[in-house]
Parts: structure tokens; C-alpha cells; sequence
């Protein structure tokens, strides 16, 4: 299911070379030509193998996908008391997780409707929000964040009932979705009230 990017080949050349194509901080593309046959390496995909509106594994691949590491290196985090788990995974990986995010600034309005309708709303610059993104909370120029879940939301249920992990880039499109299922998605729910292309966080890791 992995999918790479490819670059095209000159074939009318008459000599090796050498050419990389860097998007968000990742070696997406490096063609190596020698003579007639490429050598071609990917950014690799970890796409889901458990597809549950539970015990689903988009986290498990996300982060697998964030760093680069096999399916099987990555601990099953929903099943393991996944906050926890999660901060221990990164830290042994160089970043500090400190169970914190980057919000949307619009969720509060979706998932708590009518919290400010008889208070006053608090200080919005006392929370990080989606303008204040910075690169620092990023791996390799990729954000790990959640949105709602195309299959699984029910507008019968709370929106946050049931949440998908992907991998944004800093202008909040989404760049690798693990469910296989979603390839050919033309927007996530809530996107249209809530904007950022739907996401509803961004976690927030810090290089140690």
C-alpha cells in the first residue's frame, strides 16, 4: 500500500546524475541514474492494519510514518494507555512529549456549544492555537495532529466521540492519511465550520 513519489528520468542523457527533490524537510525523491537503471528511495507510508472505530491503529501509524520506523518497532498506543505510552515512546526517540497541543481555534465552538452562552469566554491567548503554530513542534517539517473521523463520526454523537490521527504540514494540509480507505477524501468532517482542513490539534513534541 506504501506509495512513493517518483522523479522522471532524462533518458537522453548520456551521464550519471544525481537528482534530490526535498519537500517539507523530507528526502522525498532521490533518482540515482546510472546508465539505464534508477535507483529511486521514498518517504515511507505506514498505512493502518487495524481499521476499528476503537481500537484503531492511525495513531501507531502516524507516528511510525513521523519517524521513519517500521510498523512492528511502534508500540500499539490505544491499547496501552496510549498518553503514557506515547511520552515514553518519543522521549526514547529524542522528543519530549508533554501531553500538550496546538488547538484549533474554532473547536471550542463545536464541541462545547454553549459554554459561553451565560459566562465570558476566558483569555484566548492563555491556550496555543493554530496561528501560534511554530516550527519547533515539528519533526522534519511534518506536525502530528487529529481530525474527526470521516468513517466513524456520528452527528448523533459528540464530535470528539471519535478522532483520527494524521500528519500535517504548517499549513494544516494533510500529508499522509494511514487509512487506506481515505485516499481519495475531498475533505474531513467539520472542515467547513471549524477550518484548518478539519484538524482539531496538533501535538506538540520538542527535541530533547
Amino acid at each position: 500500500m506504501n506509495k512513493h513519489s517518483e522523479g522522471r528520468q532524462d533518458k537522453d542523457s548520456q551521464f550519471n546524475s544525481v537528482r534530490s527533490f526535498s519537500w517539507l524537510g523530507y528526502q522525498l525523491v532521490t533518482l540515482v541514474v546510472m546508465g539505464s537503471s534508477p535507483i529511486r528511495t521514498a518517504m515511507k507510508k505506514i498505512y493502518q492494519r487495524v481499521i476499528d472505530p476503537e481500537k484503531g491503529d492511525c495513531m501507531r501509524c502516524s507516528v511510525a510514518t513521523l519517524l521513519q520506523l517500521d510498523y512492528e518497532v511502534v508500540p500499539d498506543f490505544i491499547n496501552n494507555g496510549w498518553h503514557k505510552t506515547l511520552a515514553l515512546f518519543m522521549k526514547d526517540h529524542g522528543y519530549l512529549y508533554d501531553y500538550d497541543y496546538v488547538w484549533n481555534p474554532n473547536v471550542g465552538y463545536l464541541e462545547q456549544p454553549t459554554a459561553w452562552c451565560f459566562i465570558n469566554e476566558p483569555e484566548r491567548d492563555v491556550i496555543d492555537f493554530f496561528p501560534n503554530l511554530t516550527s519547533n513542534h515539528a519533526i522534519n517539517g511534518l506536525y502530528l495532529a487529529t481530525v474527526y473521523s470521516p468513517k466513524y463520526t456520528n452527528p448523533n454523537e459528540p464530535p470528539i466521540a471519535h478522532t483520527h490521527a494524521v500528519l500535517c504540514d504548517k499549513d494544516f494540509n494533510v500529508i499522509h492519511d494511514p487509512n487506506p480507505e481515505y485516499k481519495d477524501i475531498k475533505c474531513y468532517p467539520y472542515s467547513k465550520l471549524i477550518g484548518y482542513n478539519g484538524i482539531r490539534e496538533v501535538f506538540k513534541f520538542t527535541k530533547l
